[in-house]
Parts: structure tokens; C-alpha cells; sequence
């Protein structure tokens, strides 16, 4: 039989936490259940939906590991200390580098 996936919970206390300068963070237990810190954009009221959308499917493919677009995130070789992660999203992906910092240059 097949190892049973876990899914990730987020902790329920004052979080998400935005820092200074829009950065939003939360903690998040891994499927191994090692803790994790999710540090990302946070999502403004003025956010237009493409930037929106973008910022959200970050947070999944880091927490859940995987965006709708197909993208997945080999969580297993999430380790202690990793601060950056760069997976490539789908062309048309409002996640996708070029597409977010397009987006955000009219945003913000």
C-alpha cells in the first residue's frame, strides 16, 4: 500500500503576520511533520486580481506543494534553513516571475 499524504496545517494563533513593507508570514508544518516559515508578498486591498491571484498561488505551491498551474514543489527536499525556493510556474501562470512583476509594476 501506498504512503497516505498529509496535508499541511497552518497554525491557528495571530498569524498571518505582516511585517514591515507588505511581507506576510505564517508558519506551517511540512508532510514530514517538521515546521516550516512561509515568508511572501502580502496581499494588498488595492491588489488588482492578477496580482492577487499570483501572490496566492505562491503561497499554495510553497504550502501545499503544488499551483494550480501544474507547478510542484518537491517538499520533501525542504530542509532546515532554505530560505529561497525557485520553481517554474506554467507560461500563463499569474504566479509565473514575469507575469507577477509585470502585474505588480501597475499595482504598486
Amino acid at each position: 500500500m501506498g504512503a497516505r499524504k498529509r496535508k499541511m496545517r497552518h497554525t491557528k494563533s495571530t498569524y498571518p503576520r505582516t511585517a514591515p513593507r507588505g511581507i506576510e508570514m505564517f508558519p506551517y508544518t511540512l508532510p514530514d511533520g517538521s515546521r516550516a516559515l512561509y515568508v511572501g508578498d502580502a496581499i494588498r486591498e488595492s491588489d488588482p486580481p492578477a496580482v492577487r491571484e499570483g501572490i496566492v498561488r505562491r503561497r499554495l505551491l510553497a504550502t501545499e506543494g503544488r499551483c494550480p498551474c501544474g507547478a510542484r514543489s518537491p517538499l520533501g527536499l525542504l530542509r532546515p534553513g532554505l530560505i529561497v525556493q525557485t520553481i517554474p510556474h506554467g507560461h500563463d501562470c499569474p504566479a509565473a516571475e514575469e507575469n507577477l512583476i509585470s502585474a505588480l509594476r501597475g499595482a504598486r
